[in-house]
């Protein structure tokens, strides 16, 4: 996914108090990684053509069933409604859980980060809530390599901040031009 996405989540309170690594806090070694892994994906491609697939979160979040239904006929598999019944009930609204106030004692409704039921559109965007405009650059500064590779546009000031321009520059298949064979 986007690692602009990545860290505010690894920032937040649930995920903050045991991300200490610095494969998990440090954007420099997060990206690293990333970029290792987009190598790893293309040397993959090469020696078994045809057979392995990117799949970036955005697509997935932002177009479920086009993305599913691709993914299921590169792996010879049937769409089933079924799926398309899990992917309406599950990608469209976020459900809250209740959680016991550990003070007062009270009942209350919260998201559930590790839930899986939640508008995945709006979870593809959240970071645009919780970075600053500082982070963002920062984060982009040790990722603008893998960041290109896959698509993302890249921030450059506030006011892209808050427009509601896509993200992504590039579709799924100019990011990953290899066609099942």
């Amino acid at each position: 996914g986007d690692p602009r996405a990545v860290f505010s989540s690894r920032r937040s309170d649930h995920i903050s108090s045991w991300c200490k690594q610095e494969h998990c806090s440090d954007p420099r070694v997060s990206c690293q990684d990333l970029s290792n892994d987009l190598k790893a994906s293309y040397d993959l491609q090469k020696k078994f053509p045809g057979k392995i697939k990117l799949i970036r979160f955005e697509d997935l979040s932002l177009s479920p069933e086009v993305t599913t239904r691709q993914l299921l006929k590169f792996l010879n598999l049937p769409w089933h409604e079924a799926i398309g019944h899990y992917i309406d009930t599950h990608t469209n609204i976020d459900l809250k859980k209740r959680e016991k106030n550990k003070v007062t004692k009270k009942l209350s409704l919260i998201h559930d980060p590790y839930g899986t039921t939640r508008n995945s559109t709006a979870a593809v965007y959240a970071w645009k809530d919780s970075l600053g405009f500082q982070d963002i650059s920062e984060i982009q500064q040790v990722c603008s390599g893998p960041m290109g590779e896959l698509g993302y546009r890249l921030i450059t000031n506030e006011t892209q901040l808050i427009s509601e321009k896509p993200l992504l520059e590039k579709t799924a298949d100019k990011v990953w031009p290899f066609q099942h064979q």
